[in-house]
Protein backbone atom coordinates (compact mmCIF):
# COMPACT_ATOMS: atom_id res chain seq x y z
CA UNK A 1 0.00 0.00 0.00
CA UNK A 2 1.08 3.47 0.96
CA UNK A 3 4.77 2.92 1.34
CA UNK A 4 6.10 6.37 0.36
CA UNK A 5 9.10 4.58 -1.13
CA UNK A 6 9.45 6.79 -4.15
CA UNK A 7 7.40 9.78 -3.06
CA UNK A 8 8.28 11.02 0.37
CA UNK A 9 6.34 13.51 2.42
CA UNK A 10 7.86 15.67 5.07
CA UNK A 11 5.26 17.41 7.15
CA UNK A 12 6.11 20.83 8.45
CA UNK A 13 2.84 22.24 9.60
CA UNK A 14 2.85 25.98 9.68
CA UNK A 15 -0.40 27.13 11.25
CA UNK A 16 0.49 30.79 11.05
CA UNK A 17 1.18 30.95 7.33
CA UNK A 18 0.22 34.52 6.55
CA UNK A 19 -1.88 35.37 3.54
CA UNK A 20 0.77 37.78 2.23
CA UNK A 21 3.29 35.01 1.66
CA UNK A 22 0.61 32.96 -0.10
CA UNK A 23 0.02 35.76 -2.58
CA UNK A 24 3.75 36.02 -3.17
CA UNK A 25 3.92 32.29 -3.80
CA UNK A 26 1.20 32.47 -6.38
CA UNK A 27 2.71 35.44 -8.18
CA UNK A 28 6.21 34.01 -8.06
CA UNK A 29 5.02 30.73 -9.51
CA UNK A 30 3.10 32.37 -12.32
CA UNK A 31 0.29 30.07 -11.24
CA UNK A 32 -2.49 32.39 -12.24
CA UNK A 33 -2.34 31.66 -15.93
CA UNK A 34 -1.30 28.04 -15.77
CA UNK A 35 -3.93 26.35 -13.65
CA UNK A 36 -5.82 23.56 -15.25
CA UNK A 37 -9.56 23.78 -15.10
CA UNK A 38 -10.93 20.59 -13.66
CA UNK A 39 -13.95 19.39 -15.53
CA UNK A 40 -14.57 16.17 -13.73
CA UNK A 41 -17.52 15.72 -11.42
CA UNK A 42 -15.28 14.22 -8.79
CA UNK A 43 -15.87 16.04 -5.54
CA UNK A 44 -18.02 13.75 -3.53
CA UNK A 45 -19.75 13.12 -0.24
CA UNK A 46 -18.20 10.31 1.79
CA UNK A 47 -19.99 8.02 4.23
CA UNK A 48 -18.46 8.69 7.65
CA UNK A 49 -16.94 5.23 7.88
CA UNK A 50 -15.24 5.21 4.48
CA UNK A 51 -11.60 6.21 4.67
CA UNK A 52 -10.13 4.93 1.39
CA UNK A 53 -11.76 6.55 -1.60
CA UNK A 54 -11.97 5.02 -5.02
CA UNK A 55 -11.56 6.97 -8.23
CA UNK A 56 -14.87 8.16 -9.60
CA UNK A 57 -15.37 8.09 -13.34
CA UNK A 58 -14.43 11.36 -15.06
CA UNK A 59 -17.63 12.96 -16.25
CA UNK A 60 -16.39 15.11 -19.09
CA UNK A 61 -12.87 15.14 -20.37
CA UNK A 62 -12.91 17.67 -23.18
CA UNK A 63 -12.28 20.61 -20.89
CA UNK A 64 -9.99 23.57 -21.14
CA UNK A 65 -7.21 25.00 -19.06
CA UNK A 66 -5.43 28.28 -19.32
CA UNK A 67 -2.90 27.01 -21.83
CA UNK A 68 -5.32 26.21 -24.65
CA UNK A 69 -6.63 28.48 -27.37
CA UNK A 70 -10.17 27.81 -26.15
CA UNK A 71 -9.29 29.44 -22.87
CA UNK A 72 -7.40 32.45 -24.17
CA UNK A 73 -9.05 35.60 -22.97
CA UNK A 74 -11.00 33.65 -20.36
CA UNK A 75 -8.21 33.45 -17.77
CA UNK A 76 -10.20 35.48 -15.27
CA UNK A 77 -13.12 33.08 -15.59
CA UNK A 78 -11.23 29.84 -14.93
CA UNK A 79 -13.28 27.73 -12.57
CA UNK A 80 -11.94 26.06 -9.47
CA UNK A 81 -12.35 22.26 -9.28
CA UNK A 82 -15.99 21.18 -9.35
CA UNK A 83 -17.70 20.18 -6.15
CA UNK A 84 -20.18 17.31 -6.34
CA UNK A 85 -21.42 14.82 -3.79
CA UNK A 86 -19.92 11.38 -3.70
CA UNK A 87 -22.73 8.96 -4.51
CA UNK A 88 -20.75 6.52 -6.62
CA UNK A 89 -17.70 6.08 -4.41
CA UNK A 90 -16.86 2.64 -5.75
CA UNK A 91 -17.12 3.33 -9.45
CA UNK A 92 -13.82 2.56 -11.14
CA UNK A 93 -12.49 3.94 -14.40
CA UNK A 94 -9.89 3.01 -17.00
CA UNK A 95 -7.34 5.27 -15.29
CA UNK A 96 -7.12 2.66 -12.52
CA UNK A 97 -5.46 0.28 -15.00
CA UNK A 98 -3.06 3.03 -16.07
CA UNK A 99 -1.76 4.14 -12.72
CA UNK A 100 0.47 3.30 -9.78
CA UNK A 101 -0.45 2.93 -6.14
CA UNK A 102 -2.00 5.73 -4.11
CA UNK A 103 0.54 7.19 -1.69
CA UNK A 104 -0.52 9.27 1.27
CA UNK A 105 1.47 12.52 1.26
CA UNK A 106 -0.57 14.76 3.56
CA UNK A 107 -2.06 13.06 6.60
CA UNK A 108 -5.23 14.53 8.12
CA UNK A 109 -4.13 14.13 11.73
CA UNK A 110 -1.10 16.36 11.01
CA UNK A 111 -2.77 18.84 8.65
CA UNK A 112 -5.97 20.05 10.24
CA UNK A 113 -8.07 17.31 8.62
CA UNK A 114 -6.70 17.67 5.09
CA UNK A 115 -5.81 14.39 3.36
CA UNK A 116 -3.86 14.34 0.08
CA UNK A 117 -2.98 11.14 -1.77
CA UNK A 118 -1.23 10.97 -5.14
CA UNK A 119 -0.47 8.31 -7.72
CA UNK A 120 1.50 8.33 -10.97
CA UNK A 121 -0.51 7.99 -14.17
CA UNK A 122 0.95 5.99 -17.08
CA UNK A 123 0.20 5.11 -20.69
CA UNK A 124 -2.82 6.46 -22.55
CA UNK A 125 -4.24 8.13 -19.45
CA UNK A 126 -0.98 10.00 -18.88
CA UNK A 127 -0.86 11.12 -22.52
CA UNK A 128 -4.42 12.41 -22.31
CA UNK A 129 -4.06 14.24 -19.00
CA UNK A 130 -0.65 15.71 -19.86
CA UNK A 131 -2.07 17.10 -23.12
CA UNK A 132 -5.04 18.64 -21.25
CA UNK A 133 -2.52 20.33 -18.95
CA UNK A 134 -0.75 21.83 -21.97
CA UNK A 135 2.45 19.78 -21.60
CA UNK A 136 4.07 17.53 -24.20
CA UNK A 137 3.15 13.84 -23.71
CA UNK A 138 6.04 12.71 -25.93
CA UNK A 139 8.60 14.26 -23.56
CA UNK A 140 9.90 11.40 -21.38
CA UNK A 141 10.83 13.83 -18.59
CA UNK A 142 7.15 14.74 -18.10
CA UNK A 143 5.21 12.95 -15.37
CA UNK A 144 1.55 13.17 -14.41
CA UNK A 145 0.06 12.61 -10.97
CA UNK A 146 -3.54 12.11 -10.06
CA UNK A 147 -4.31 13.79 -6.75
CA UNK A 148 -7.07 12.91 -4.30
CA UNK A 149 -7.77 15.85 -1.94
CA UNK A 150 -10.18 15.10 0.88
CA UNK A 151 -11.62 16.86 3.93
CA UNK A 152 -11.33 14.36 6.79
CA UNK A 153 -11.81 16.80 9.66
CA UNK A 154 -13.13 15.11 12.78
CA UNK A 155 -15.55 17.99 13.38
CA UNK A 156 -18.06 19.19 10.77
CA UNK A 157 -15.95 22.12 9.54
CA UNK A 158 -14.99 23.02 5.98
CA UNK A 159 -11.43 23.46 4.71
CA UNK A 160 -10.91 26.71 2.82
CA UNK A 161 -8.43 27.92 0.19
CA UNK A 162 -7.03 24.44 -0.43
CA UNK A 163 -4.16 24.75 -2.89
CA UNK A 164 -0.93 23.11 -3.99
CA UNK A 165 1.98 25.50 -4.54
CA UNK A 166 5.20 24.49 -6.29
CA UNK A 167 8.33 25.43 -4.34
CA UNK A 168 10.94 26.30 -6.92
CA UNK A 169 14.68 26.19 -6.34
CA UNK A 170 17.51 23.76 -6.93
CA UNK A 171 18.36 20.82 -4.74
CA UNK A 172 21.93 19.57 -4.86
CA UNK A 173 22.39 16.40 -6.90
CA UNK A 174 18.81 16.24 -8.13
CA UNK A 175 17.01 17.20 -11.34
CA UNK A 176 14.48 19.99 -10.78
CA UNK A 177 11.29 20.73 -12.72
CA UNK A 178 11.40 23.17 -15.62
CA UNK A 179 7.61 23.45 -15.72
CA UNK A 180 4.88 22.57 -13.24
CA UNK A 181 1.11 22.75 -13.71
CA UNK A 182 -0.86 22.65 -10.46
CA UNK A 183 -4.64 22.57 -9.95
CA UNK A 184 -6.77 25.61 -9.25
CA UNK A 185 -7.40 26.50 -5.63
CA UNK A 186 -10.47 24.86 -4.09
CA UNK A 187 -12.20 27.70 -2.26
CA UNK A 188 -14.14 25.45 0.11
CA UNK A 189 -14.10 21.70 0.70
CA UNK A 190 -16.93 20.64 3.00
CA UNK A 191 -16.57 17.88 5.53
CA UNK A 192 -16.59 14.47 3.82
CA UNK A 193 -15.99 15.89 0.35
CA UNK A 194 -13.13 14.92 -1.92
CA UNK A 195 -11.72 16.19 -5.20
CA UNK A 196 -9.76 14.43 -7.94
CA UNK A 197 -7.31 16.71 -9.78
CA UNK A 198 -4.04 16.37 -11.72
CA UNK A 199 -0.50 17.74 -11.49
CA UNK A 200 1.87 17.81 -14.47
CA UNK A 201 5.64 18.10 -14.01
CA UNK A 202 8.26 18.42 -16.75
CA UNK A 203 11.77 17.92 -15.34
CA UNK A 204 14.79 19.74 -16.77
CA UNK A 205 16.01 16.51 -18.34
CA UNK A 206 15.19 12.82 -18.56
CA UNK A 207 17.43 10.50 -16.58
CA UNK A 208 18.13 6.78 -16.39
CA UNK A 209 19.18 7.12 -12.73
CA UNK A 210 16.75 6.16 -10.01
CA UNK A 211 15.19 8.74 -7.69
CA UNK A 212 17.15 11.83 -8.77
CA UNK A 213 14.21 13.81 -10.21
CA UNK A 214 12.70 15.89 -7.40
CA UNK A 215 9.80 18.34 -7.16
CA UNK A 216 8.77 20.09 -3.95
CA UNK A 217 5.36 21.47 -3.07
CA UNK A 218 3.51 23.13 -0.21
CA UNK A 219 -0.05 21.94 0.31
CA UNK A 220 -1.97 24.76 1.99
CA UNK A 221 -5.36 25.41 3.51
CA UNK A 222 -6.74 27.78 6.12
CA UNK A 223 -5.61 25.18 8.70
CA UNK A 224 -1.91 25.39 7.84
CA UNK A 225 0.71 24.24 5.37
CA UNK A 226 2.47 20.91 4.76
CA UNK A 227 5.64 20.48 2.69
CA UNK A 228 5.81 17.43 0.43
CA UNK A 229 8.28 16.00 -2.09
CA UNK A 230 7.58 14.10 -5.30
CA UNK A 231 10.54 11.90 -6.24
CA UNK A 232 9.57 9.48 -9.04
CA UNK A 233 11.45 6.22 -9.23
CA UNK A 234 13.01 5.11 -12.52
CA UNK A 235 10.11 2.63 -12.75
CA UNK A 236 7.61 5.49 -12.66
CA UNK A 237 9.56 7.51 -15.27
CA UNK A 238 9.99 4.74 -17.87
CA UNK A 239 9.04 5.79 -21.41
CA UNK A 240 6.32 4.10 -23.51
CA UNK A 241 7.53 0.51 -24.01
CA UNK A 242 7.78 -0.95 -27.50
CA UNK A 243 5.14 -3.28 -28.96
CA UNK A 244 5.62 -6.61 -30.73
CA UNK A 245 8.99 -7.46 -29.21
CA UNK A 246 10.40 -10.95 -29.70
CA UNK A 247 11.57 -11.25 -26.10
CA UNK A 248 13.74 -14.35 -26.54
CA UNK A 249 15.51 -13.00 -29.61
CA UNK A 250 16.01 -9.59 -28.00
CA UNK A 251 17.56 -11.08 -24.85
CA UNK A 252 19.67 -13.83 -26.42
CA UNK A 253 22.57 -11.39 -26.92
CA UNK A 254 22.79 -10.84 -23.16
CA UNK A 255 23.17 -14.54 -22.27
CA UNK A 256 26.35 -15.15 -20.30
CA UNK A 257 27.13 -11.45 -19.84
CA UNK A 258 27.15 -11.11 -16.07
CA UNK A 259 27.45 -7.31 -16.25
CA UNK A 260 24.37 -6.76 -18.41
CA UNK A 261 22.26 -9.69 -17.24
CA UNK A 262 21.46 -9.17 -13.58
CA UNK A 263 19.63 -11.78 -11.52
CA UNK A 264 18.28 -11.70 -8.01
CA UNK A 265 16.29 -14.23 -6.01
CA UNK A 266 13.17 -13.57 -3.95
CA UNK A 267 10.79 -15.53 -1.79
CA UNK A 268 7.05 -15.06 -1.44
CA UNK A 269 5.95 -17.03 1.54
CA UNK A 270 3.41 -18.01 2.49
CA UNK A 271 2.22 -18.17 -1.12
CA UNK A 272 -1.42 -18.67 -2.00
CA UNK A 273 -3.13 -18.89 -5.38
CA UNK A 274 -4.34 -15.30 -5.35
CA UNK A 275 -0.91 -13.96 -4.42
CA UNK A 276 0.70 -16.00 -7.19
CA UNK A 277 -1.76 -14.76 -9.83
CA UNK A 278 -1.32 -11.14 -8.76
CA UNK A 279 2.47 -11.04 -9.31
CA UNK A 280 2.29 -9.21 -12.70
CA UNK A 281 -0.33 -6.75 -11.40
CA UNK A 282 1.87 -5.81 -8.46
CA UNK A 283 4.88 -5.21 -10.71
CA UNK A 284 2.83 -3.08 -13.14
CA UNK A 285 1.62 -0.87 -10.25
CA UNK A 286 5.23 0.10 -9.48
CA UNK A 287 6.87 0.19 -12.92
CA UNK A 288 5.54 1.31 -16.31
CA UNK A 289 6.23 -1.85 -18.34
CA UNK A 290 4.54 -3.86 -21.08
CA UNK A 291 3.74 -7.45 -20.15
CA UNK A 292 4.65 -9.98 -22.85
CA UNK A 293 2.66 -13.22 -22.97
CA UNK A 294 0.54 -14.71 -20.21
CA UNK A 295 1.54 -15.30 -16.61
CA UNK A 296 2.81 -17.71 -15.38
CA UNK A 297 3.78 -19.44 -18.66
CA UNK A 298 5.90 -16.44 -19.65
CA UNK A 299 6.74 -13.94 -16.92
CA UNK A 300 8.23 -11.40 -19.30
CA UNK A 301 8.09 -7.59 -19.35
CA UNK A 302 9.77 -4.87 -21.40
CA UNK A 303 10.38 -1.23 -20.52
CA UNK A 304 12.13 1.72 -22.15
CA UNK A 305 14.63 3.88 -20.30
CA UNK A 306 13.66 7.58 -20.45
CA UNK A 307 17.05 9.14 -21.23
CA UNK A 308 18.90 6.63 -23.46
CA UNK A 309 15.76 5.10 -24.98
CA UNK A 310 17.31 1.65 -24.40
CA UNK A 311 14.97 -1.25 -23.77
CA UNK A 312 15.13 -3.23 -20.54
CA UNK A 313 13.94 -6.82 -20.47
CA UNK A 314 12.60 -8.41 -17.29
CA UNK A 315 11.88 -12.08 -16.69
CA UNK A 316 10.19 -13.34 -13.53
CA UNK A 317 10.14 -16.98 -12.49
CA UNK A 318 8.35 -18.17 -9.37
CA UNK A 319 7.66 -21.63 -8.03
CA UNK A 320 3.94 -21.87 -7.30
CA UNK A 321 4.47 -24.24 -4.37
CA UNK A 322 7.51 -22.87 -2.53
CA UNK A 323 7.14 -19.20 -3.53
CA UNK A 324 10.84 -18.90 -4.31
CA UNK A 325 11.74 -17.21 -7.57
CA UNK A 326 14.19 -15.13 -9.58
CA UNK A 327 14.11 -11.74 -11.27
CA UNK A 328 16.41 -11.35 -14.28
CA UNK A 329 16.91 -7.96 -15.92
CA UNK A 330 18.83 -7.50 -19.18
CA UNK A 331 19.83 -4.12 -20.59
CA UNK A 332 22.78 -2.01 -21.69
CA UNK A 333 22.71 0.15 -18.56
CA UNK A 334 23.76 -2.00 -15.59
CA UNK A 335 23.02 0.75 -13.05
CA UNK A 336 19.45 1.18 -14.33
CA UNK A 337 18.97 -2.61 -14.45
CA UNK A 338 20.06 -2.88 -10.81
CA UNK A 339 17.56 -0.21 -9.81
CA UNK A 340 14.81 -2.04 -11.72
CA UNK A 341 15.66 -5.36 -10.02
CA UNK A 342 15.28 -3.64 -6.64
CA UNK A 343 12.01 -1.95 -7.61
CA UNK A 344 10.51 -5.23 -8.88
CA UNK A 345 11.63 -6.94 -5.67
CA UNK A 346 10.04 -4.31 -3.44
CA UNK A 347 6.83 -4.36 -5.51
CA UNK A 348 6.46 -8.08 -4.77
CA UNK A 349 6.92 -7.43 -1.05
CA UNK A 350 4.05 -4.96 -0.97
Amino acid sequence: GDDGSSSSASSSSDESSGSDSDIDDDLKEGNRGQHQQVVEGTLFELPADVINTTQAKPQNMNGTHAGTSVASGLEGLMMSPLVVTKNDANETSSIDDDSGLWKSLVRPELSGGLSVKMRFVFGQSRAKEVAILGLDPSNPSTVCLQVNIENMRTDVGSLRHVRIVHRSGKSGGSISPSKVIVPQEISALKNGQASIVFIGITFESATDRDGVALAKFDVKSDRGSTSIEIRPSIGEMLDTPPKNIDFDAATSGFEGNKFLMISSSFSLSPLNDEKFKSIPTKILKHLYLRQIGEWPEKGCFVGKLPESGDNVFIRIKCDKVTGSGTITVCGNNAMASNSIVNLVKSSLRD
